[in-house]
């Protein structure tokens, strides 16, 4: 089923296999794994997760399908525990959630003036929305993807690459680098 590689060029052909197996393959893959603990947070951290095993230890994988289904079921199981201290929210927690909040930023410590400006910047950057998802599931309370995708309409696909989008931005921005070098940041 797996076998090592060792020429770099190999690694890329089988990520971009990996990648287009999974992206031609999505619906077959939810619709086997579809069931009563169907999670599409741990569905995507898994092919996040095989895609890192490939590209980090040089492993060319036969047939991605039977490792996928086995290593999201380990994932689901190990999650399942996570899952159960969340809470489901309804419609009117997202509703009372103010949309515009000030703070006094010299009451805040650093961390807390740099998870304000982190936030500051995510605000001006993107539209109400996108801040908004990005508050729920990062800052706020962590909802899960299948809560936002109720919350918006959007499929839970589309918040997960909208979250992602904000947190990569984030991560590449020099200024939350230079300003707070001694805070690690997301």
């Amino acid at each position: 089923m797996m076998m090592k590689v060792s020429n770099g060029k190999a690694m890329e052909k089988d990520i971009k296999r990996f990648d287009y197996w999974f992206s031609h393959n999505y619906q077959e893959l939810r619709n086997k794994l579809y069931g009563a603990f169907f999670n599409e947070d741990i569905f995507h951290d898994t092919y996040l997760y095989i895609r890192n095993i490939i590209k980090t230890n040089n492993v060319s994988l036969i047939d991605f399908e039977p490792f996928f289904i086995v290593c999201y079921k380990r994932n689901r199981q190990k999650n399942l525990t996570k899952e159960n201290r969340y809470c489901k929210l309804d419609m009117s927690f997202f509703q009372s959630i103010k949309a515009n909040e000030e703070l006094d930023i010299e009451e805040l410590s650093k961390p807390d003036r740099l998870a304000y400006s982190i936030l500051s910047f995510i605000k001006k950057q993107n539209s109400a929305i996108d801040y908004r998802l990005f508050k729920l599931k990062v800052y706020d309370t962590n909802c899960s993807y299948q809560d936002l995708s109720a919350y918006t309409g959007l499929s839970p696909n589309i918040v997960y690459r909208k979250i992602n989008s904000i947190i990569r931005t984030v991560q590449q921005e020099q200024f939350f680098r230079k300003q707070y070098s001694s805070i690690a940041i997301i």
